[in-house]
């Protein structure tokens, strides 16, 4: 049988919230009513009222916390020992009201957007409107909604997420930002654009680029590195450079075409000029000033410590390795120079060289036989 009150307490009353810790975990507190409920280590916990929807692991929560005021009412016909907090009341002791300023207008509002690290484009600054906009801050985080626009915010740092009034969606932190995802993360956009003040690093097992049109622009250098085998395969490989190129290899260096292998040098033709013919004059003894010479064929120049090995179109081949050049007959010599003066007036296509005038064939097949002439004449000596 339940002990009626000695008096009861109908209607509300006025109360602070001074402890929290309730040790059922139930979210009660003890609330100090005066003239009704003093501070004790003894009183009744209070239980709260939540807002609609609460059930098992759903709902909203908000806790209350030491120095709250509330409105309480007792239950059980007005019973002290049942009490029951109703809600918050406004309240300003220090003349600022304790509501979340950004609803308010208060000092502080809306520091957490102000301290944004970049106002993206199209960003138009939230403006505090008091008492017309609703306004959640709990634990240094807002959640806020103002004119068509949702806002969640890391007061401290500024970092937010924000759906704008336009429906744009902008995500923003001064500090760092991690996307994880244990499968497949894809992204599809009109257009994609990176704009970092530092580095971009990706980095994978495996790493593809897919597209029509694929270009690298770096205002300054571009490193291409691989500890195995670098490929590129393409329809056409074009490789300009302005000024010089450089290909270097530790080891075997390898040009492959199954078509034609055209290279192109834009630079001083006696300078860009392959060895070939120079090489050749040298080692005959033939005086040679300068040369800008077109090709006709694959060219190797070699120099291996007394071995020299040049190759036109698989037809010129000379070493050296027992005995002076220098001393090949006139005859030898005189074919030398023909060749190379043969070569001096034709272009096949390379654009280098003092004449632009196609190659004739019947000068063609002569340098030809002129090379062959001179590799038979230079085999016979050096044997």
């Amino acid at each position: 049988m339940t002990i009626p009150p000695e008096k009861q307490f109908l209607g509300t009353y006025d109360g602070f919230v001074y402890a929290v810790n309730d040790p059922k975990g139930w979210g009660r507190v003890k609330v100090r009513v005066p003239g009704v409920l003093p501070e004790h280590k003894k009183a009744p916990w209070a239980t709260v009222r939540r807002p609609p929807g609460m059930r098992f692991n759903e709902g909203a929560f908000l806790p209350l916390l030491v120095g709250d005021f509330v409105e309480v009412e007792f239950r059980g016909g007005g019973d002290s020992r049942f009490p029951h907090v109703v809600g918050s009341l406004t309240h300003a002791p220090s003349g600022l009201l304790d509501a979340p300023h950004d609803a308010t207008g208060g000092p502080g509002s809306l520091d957490g957007l102000h301290n944004r690290p970049t106002q993206a484009e199209g960003y138009d600054p939230p403006q505090p409107t008091p008492y017309n906009t609703p306004a959640l801050t709990l634990a240094g985080i807002t959640f806020q909604i103002t004119d068509g626009r949702l806002t969640l915010t890391h007061r401290k740092t500024g970092a937010s997420w924000e759906l704008s009034r336009g429906g744009n969606i902008d995500l923003q932190t001064s500090q760092n930002l991690f996307i994880r995802a244990g499968q497949k993360l894809t992204l599809r956009a009109g257009e994609l654009v990176f704009a970092l003040g530092e580095k971009l690093l990706l980095e994978a097992p495996e790493l593809t680029y897919k597209a029509k049109t694929l270009t690298l622009d770096s205002a300054g250098g571009l490193s291409v590195k691989a500890k195995g085998l670098l490929g590129i395969l393409g329809g056409t490989v074009q490789i300009t450079s302005v000024g010089s190129l450089l290909i270097a290899s530790q080891k075997t260096q390898e040009h492959k075409a199954v078509g034609s292998l055209k290279v192109n040098v834009t630079t001083d033709p006696t300078e860009s000029a392959l060895e070939f013919w120079k090489v050749a004059c040298d080692a005959a003894g033939v005086p040679v000033a300068s040369l800008g010479i077109t090709t006709f064929g694959a060219i190797e120049a070699k120099n291996n410590l007394g071995s020299i090995t040049l190759d036109a179109t698989g037809l010129v081949e000379i070493k050296n390795s027992t005995q002076n050049l220098k001393s090949i007959t006139g005859e030898v010599i005189a074919l030398a120079e023909s060749l190379a003066n043969a070569a001096l007036s034709m272009t096949v296509g390379t654009g280098v060289g003092p004449s632009s005038t196609p190659i004739n064939s019947i000068d063609f097949a002569q340098v030809l036989l002129d090379a062959t002439a001179l590799r038979v004449k230079l085999a016979l000596l050096l044997k």
